[in-house]
């Protein structure tokens, strides 16, 4: 039951970080519905918007290649469609696929989700600007910038990201080091002194049952003497762990 608890808080942790944030930014589909029940949109859209939200869905969890190609042509052609059919603005929905390139697929410059990326932006940017009679061109250059900077920002802060992880990782090893040569280190000193105080303690009862008092005196000194020696090394090794811990 604790290992079931155990595992069922990790999975919750991992959606939290991982999963949570793509379906927060689904919050964003509402504009084309909210364009369709306006009437400013057609009503087929809202059959191109629910594809489009199959398809991101399918790009956060799904786990076939092959679909994985057809959902990432299906939310570019869906982006796409909007932005040269419906409105231009639409362009601004890029930021989906620089999301699920970063923080799902780790892409990088050379790879065919960019590339095709790429050249859809691009070509979308193309016939806007000089093709399409579209009046406000400069908002369109500047939702362009934001998507297409998106990529470049969310790529950096990943890799910082991981650069984070790595040092925590590397010092959580350094830590599980210094835990384990602490052990050895209070295994091999303090097993020894116990070892020897039960014996020297074992012989100063048999002299005393023997009426060696002197001899049984002699051992009960040693036995004080280590027990001090001991108390010495175990406030050396305490004290190292402070400063190592410190440090």
């Amino acid at each position: 039951m604790e290992r079931y608890r155990m595992y069922d808080k990790l999975e919750k942790e991992k959606f939290k970080r991982e999963i949570l944030p793509f379906y927060i930014s689904l919050i964003f589909f509402v504009f084309p519905i909210y364009g369709i029940i306006a009437g400013i949109y057609k009503f087929y859209v809202l059959w191109l918007t629910i594809g489009g939200i199959l398809s991101y869905v399918y790009l956060v969890h799904g786990k076939s290649r092959f679909f994985l190609a057809i959902a990432w042509i299906c939310l570019l052609a869906y982006i796409s469609y909007l932005t040269l059919y419906v409105a231009p603005p639409n362009i601004l929905f890029m930021f989906y696929p620089t999301n699920i390139m970063i923080w799902k697929f780790n892409d990088k410059l050379i790879s065919v989700r960019f590339i095709s990326f790429f050249m859809v932006i691009n070509s979308c940017l193309f016939y806007i600007i000089f093709l399409s009679k579209y009046p406000d061109k400069v908002s369109i250059l500047i939702f362009y910038t934001l998507c297409f900077g998106t990529f470049f920002i969310q790529r950096k802060v990943k890799e910082l990201d991981e650069i984070k992880n790595e040092r925590l990782r590397h010092n959580a090893l350094l830590a599980e080091n210094e835990r384990n040569r602490i052990s050895r280190d209070l295994h091999d000193t303090l097993g020894h002194i116990f070892v020897t105080l039960k014996v020297k303690s074992e012989l100063a009862v048999k002299l005393i049952e023997r009426g060696n008092i002197k001899e049984a005196e002699k051992e009960l000194s040693d036995i004080a003497e280590i027990s001090k020696k001991s108390m010495a090394e175990t406030r050396a090794i305490v004290t190292d762990l402070r400063f190592r811990t410190v440090s």
